[in-house]
């Protein structure tokens, strides 16, 4: 081995951080937002619908040159793990992402992701959530009609203590 450090490392969650810090100056050097926790890296851009395919080619040569600076300083992007979510106004008739390039691969835009524990679908109704974590409390119509943020408040209310705050 030529580099690395030692698995369980107390130093290694901070050399990373500084080593891998660069990937947030690649981003904001694109005009992308870019929020990273651990080896966990997000990218974030809004879009008009009317100027979309600029944002998805502004979005993709971030994607190309962060490959390339992984490349580099041999890091390994891992694009199993690499998902792509596309939120939208349930509101606003869209048409559907075709997908993101990522180096030779194509990442299809995913009906929900994981963030931090918190399933986020595409129109942001919680409803992956509220099935994951309290799904047998719902009613089906609950389940199939998504929910409003007012009563998701009222339908987790039982699952914390008389003391603790809602979120």
């Amino acid at each position: 081995m030529d580099c690395g450090m030692p698995q369980g490392s107390v130093a290694g969650p901070v050399i990373f951080t500084m080593y891998s810090a660069p990937i947030e100056d690649i981003a904001s050097s694109n005009g992308i937002e870019c929020m990273t926790y651990a080896d966990d890296t997000q990218l974030h851009i809004s879009m008009n619908p009317s100027n979309r395919d600029v944002s998805v080619s502004k979005l993709e040569q971030c994607l190309a040159d962060i490959k390339s600076w992984t490349v580099r300083n041999k890091l390994q992007l891992n694009d199993s793990k690499t998902e792509v979510i596309h939120v939208t106004s349930r509101n606003m008739k869209t048409t559907p992402l075709s997908g993101i390039r990522v180096g030779d691969t194509n990442v299809e835009p995913t009906s929900s992701a994981r963030n931090l524990g918190v399933i986020l679908d595409s129109q942001l109704t919680m409803r992956n959530m509220l099935i994951t974590s309290v799904g047998t409390q719902l009613t089906p119509s609950e389940a199939s009609e998504g929910l409003d943020i007012i009563s998701i408040r009222m339908q987790l209310r039982n699952w914390f203590t008389p003391m603790s705050p809602l979120v």
